[in-house]
């Protein structure tokens, strides 16, 4: 999402929550919207673990009463992107593992495998060790270092304005 984007929110507890789902949440004196990466337990409450997908590093925890909902589309330059049909959903699917792979990748060039731990999660996440390294390594030849990802989320973006 960019700056001047118009989201469509719609509400969610964090049962409903699905690793990879888009969060919009409350700060006291601004509005995030962050990947939702998993929970986390801490003094007997349930916090939320996020990461932008251009971010080395994890967030600082959110409360759970900080989730205001989910990010279930947005509109850009006059055109409506939507995350809640099958088209949505694949290419939200799509992104959040090119996240997953990109922090991945950079936590290992940069030999910081801490970058990848959530901290103290409950939840699933997508990290390398669900991942088979060859597979990992021919995703990322082919998504992060080729144009081909770019057309691949292109076609995504065209279905979703069909």
């Amino acid at each position: 999402l960019r700056a001047g984007d118009q989201i469509e929110v719609r509400a969610a507890t964090v049962a409903e929550l699905t690793v990879g789902d888009i969060l919009l949440l409350e700060a006291p004196a601004a509005l995030f919207s962050h990947r939702f990466w998993g929970t986390a337990a801490e003094a007997g409450e349930s916090w939320l673990v996020t990461r932008g997908d251009r971010m080395l590093s994890f967030d600082p925890l959110w409360k759970s009463g900080q989730l205001l909902g989910k990010i279930i589309g947005w509109r850009r330059e006059g055109r409506y992107y939507s995350l809640a049909g099958p088209a949505g959903q694949q290419l939200n699917e799509l992104l959040a593992r090119l996240s997953a792979a990109e922090l991945n990748f950079f936590a290992r060039l940069y030999g910081r495998p801490e970058l990848t731990a959530l901290p103290a999660a409950t939840g699933p996440a997508l990290n390398f060790h669900q991942v088979d390294r060859s597979r990992l390594l021919t995703f990322l030849i082919r998504q992060l270092f080729k144009v081909r990802a770019k057309l691949i989320i292109r076609r995504q973006l065209a279905r979703l304005l069909d």
